[in-house]
């Protein structure tokens, strides 16, 4: 039971009132006290709104003192004749000499006045044994660490010892972005894959692989690094002769191999607040020495590129690799568990490029619009239905065609996907939305905040945070992943990523000092706004 603080002092000043009440001239030590305390029945204690079993006003006083065992205050030998004791072995040698002092001075019948000092060093004694940071001690005597002082902190029972464990077979360094890394992919140093390996067993389908990994050896990628016989014998390779009968392996050894394109692995980010900080990736081997992930999968992480580490974990058994699949997969986490919103979305420069690619005055030449099909790898789509928006003087197509045409593409195999978007309609206020729905038609919103999308296509709006980005229920990814998978959905997203991170970087996007300064009829409304809330 948690108890309110407020209502044990508001109890202890009644309890205090009746006791001065009817016992005015009589010194009150701890005992008597406790005598008192003992006397209040079950049924007034549950009057007072307190749990009658698990809780008795007697609580309050501490009669009996816990004792640890000798693992927790163990004893240093520091020669054959000499030891050490624990803070707390001594602190408890003090507490039993003062209680044993105070016995005998009740059994010889000394007054309360002259044992009054020796029970006020008992009662900080003890404070000091559970919690010494609460008793100012003098900076010359050396620091106790109390009980309170081995539980908490970084370094503590609970911290250092329970939840801090360290752990193999990972992995942890500094994470950096990369636009054009699909989202369910992990960017590997190659440094950390020759490190880290995986523990494959042998058998006909793969001896021919993992015996070039094995002739490779530990230093040369993609290699090994250790090799487990029959007998589960462990021998590291580097160490075994190069002649190839010593390196030669069977059905049944196991081979810990570097980790390879496409293998599982866990990524985590502390502190670890929610069940989606720890996920599951596949493996992309790169060069250079930080972890890469696309910006897209930040928010479930609460990652950012200022330093931030994370780590990796290897999952040791084909049965590990099955359930990190299948249960921790980005792919199947796109949505927040607690409230569905949606936890990977654009972010960042992929929002405010798809802002201006879809505003009104955006237009690409066929030129353009080839230079972005052949970076995305888009050249076997459907290009049926793609009227240019402007014939003359040479044909021309908008932004958001450009965006409904690369995002939204299919290849000409995928046929049945045609069915997904037939007849669908989706339509979403944006931020800049300015008139009201009863007011006239949201088409002629003069800052082109209404979205309305039709078969796939973007006839209206200019997209932002509300349909693109984090957050939100009703965004265009939410609404779609009820027709269409989480892969399309993140492949939409690796589509948003590379093609607004490239086209971004050649149209330009800045902003200085004067376009964030407020001009002066700003300054105005605001110096009204503030008299009126200060003088009113």
């Amino acid at each position: 039971m948690i108890l309110n603080f407020k209502k044990i002092k508001r109890i202890f000043k009644i309890l205090i009132v009746a006791l001065h009440w009817y016992l005015p001239k009589k010194i009150l030590d701890p005992l008597g006290i406790f005598k008192i305390f003992q006397k209040i029945s079950r049924e007034d204690w549950e009057l007072l709104d307190f749990d009658s079993i698990e809780t008795h006003p007697t609580h309050l006083i501490l009669y009996y003192l816990p004792v640890p065992p000798l693992g927790v205050r163990p004893t240093v030998f520091i020669s054959e004749t000499m030891t050490n004791e624990d803070d707390l072995t001594m602190k408890l040698t003090e507490i039993q000499f003062l209680n044993i002092q105070l016995k005998i001075n009740f059994q010889t019948g000394i007054p309360f006045l002259a044992i009054k000092d020796t029970w006020s060093i008992l009662q900080i004694e003890c404070g000091k044994y559970l919690n010494s940071e609460a008793f100012n001690l003098e900076s010359g005597k050396q620091k106790f660490k109390s009980l309170f002082n081995r539980l908490k902190g970084k370094n503590g029972r609970f911290r250092g010892n329970l939840s801090g464990k360290r752990v193999n077979f990972s992995g942890r360094t500094v994470i950096s972005p990369d636009p054009n890394l699909p989202l369910n992919f992990l960017g590997l140093p190659i440094i950390l894959a020759t490190k880290l390996t995986f523990p494959e067993r042998v058998n006909k389908f793969n001896i021919e692989r993992l015996q070039r990994t094995v002739l490779r050896g530990a230093t040369r990628f993609p290699g090994a690094n250790f090799l487990i016989d029959l007998k589960n014998n462990k021998k590291h390779i580097e160490n075994l002769s190069k002649k190839k009968e010593h390196l030669e392996i069977k059905s049944g050894y196991k081979i810990e191999r570097h980790l390879k394109n496409n293998d599982i692995i866990l990524f985590n980010r502390q502190p670890s607040l929610h069940r989606i900080s720890i996920m599951a990736h596949r493996t992309k081997i790169i060069s250079g020495k930080t972890l890469k992930i696309n910006e897209c999968i930040c928010k479930p992480y609460n990652a950012d590129f200022d330093g931030d580490e994370m780590n990796i974990h290897i999952p040791q058994t084909q049965k590990a690799r099955a359930e990190s699949i299948s249960l921790l997969n980005l792919v199947k986490n796109i949505n927040s568990p607690g409230t569905g919103e949606s936890m990977i979305a654009a972010t960042q420069d992929f929002l405010s490029a798809s802002f201006v690619l879809t505003s009104k005055n955006q237009f690409f030449s066929h030129d353009q619009i080839g230079k972005i099909l052949h970076l995305l790898e888009l050249g076997n789509i459907e290009k049926e239905n793609f009227i240019p928006a402007l014939l003359k003087p040479f044909q021309m197509w908008t932004g958001k065609q450009i965006f409904s045409l690369i995002v939204f593409s299919k290849k000409k195999k995928d046929k049945n996907k045609k069915k997904n978007f037939q007849g669908s309609i989706f339509h979403l206020m944006e931020k800049n939305y300015s008139l009201g729905k009863k007011q006239c038609s949201p088409f002629l919103c003069p800052f082109d905040g209404w979205i309305l999308f039709k078969n796939r296509n973007l006839l209206a709006g200019q997209l932002g945070k509300s349909s693109l980005g984090f957050g939100n229920k009703f965004s265009i990814f939410s609404s779609f992943s009820i027709f269409n998978s989480n892969n399309f959905i993140l492949n939409c997203l690796l589509k948003i990523s590379k093609m607004t991170s490239s086209w971004f970087s050649d149209f330009g996007f800045s902003f200085g000092i004067e376009s964030i300064t407020p001009d002066k009829n700003q300054l105005k409304k605001k110096k009204i706004f503030l008299k009126k809330k200060i003088f009113f």
